[in-house]
């Protein structure tokens, strides 16, 4: 299995990967090769819908080369092809049991094993046919299958995980290991502070605000100013006023004071 994509919904976390159906048909050995094999070995299996009658001849000390001839074997029969037929022989990994599986993917991909194979530790016997789409959980979770990629489902921790499953055998694959890098979580950080009620438009809004509240002060101080002014201006208006009178009030007290020295 392989990692292919997740989405912001995705939790980071370790999940148990499970897989019930593949898209490849496949027939796994009841045991591991007896080695080394020797000779000509002569079985049958059928492939898909082709039945395929053939051999190996030669000395093989281990698994791996074991495999290889088998594959080439089924796949050098004239009735086979590419899309109907051919397989792929490996060895498990932790079992050291082969595994054939058939290139064909779909309901009609299967393998079955006629005869003859015992000496790779096969038994004679249907194997596990393919289906259209992986089937399987991801960390408990039943996940959708879309071909041979198996997709979390939608309001689980493992929404939109998206792991693909290529060939092996059905059962539990292990466990998968998400995490979210620098690049992930920065994404999210600055979409936290783009968005809608983000920190820098929370960060704007109140700018906005702050100002609104200054230029509200500034009328009120400035209606404030304008009014002590007209204030200011009206009683010196009317101190003017007084002075003027109070100038010819004193001008004419001069005159009278004057006229009264001179008739004396």
């Amino acid at each position: 299995m392989s990692y292919v994509s997740s989405t912001a919904k995705t939790v980071a976390g370790s999940y148990e990967v499970s897989v019930s159906a593949l898209t490849n048909g496949y027939n796994q050995a009841a045991s591991v090769p007896t080695l080394p094999v020797s000779g000509t070995n002569v079985f049958s299996v059928m492939i898909d819908s082709t039945t395929v009658n053939t051999q190996v001849t030669g000395t093989y000390n281990s698994a791996t080369e074991l495999a290889k001839a088998l594959e080439t074997a089924i796949n050098s029969d004239v009735g086979l092809t590419a899309a109907k037929g051919q397989v792929s022989v490996s060895v498990d990994e932790d079992s050291g049991k082969l595994l054939i599986s058939s290139v064909k993917t779909g309901a009609e991909s299967k393998v079955n094993v006629l005869s003859g194979l015992d000496f790779a530790g096969f038994a004679a016997g249907s194997g596990v046919d393919g289906s259209a789409s992986v089937a399987g959980t991801i960390g408990g979770y039943a996940a959708r299958g879309d071909g041979s990629k198996l997709i979390g489902a939608v309001g689980t921790p493992v929404e939109g995980l998206t792991i693909d499953i290529s060939g092996g055998t059905i059962g539990d694959r292990g466990s998968l290991t998400y995490t979210q890098g620098f690049s992930f979580n920065l994404d999210k950080k600055l979409e936290g502070m783009l968005s809608t009620n983000g920190t820098l438009d929370s960060f704007d809004k109140g700018l906005n605000a702050s100002l609104k509240d200054l230029q509200k002060q500034q009328d009120v101080v400035s209606k404030r100013l304008t009014a002590t002014e007209a204030r200011y201006r009206a009683q010196f208006n009317a101190m003017d006023r007084l002075l003027a009178q109070l100038n010819a009030s004193s001008t004419f007290l001069s005159q009278q004071i004057s006229s009264m020295q001179s008739s004396s």
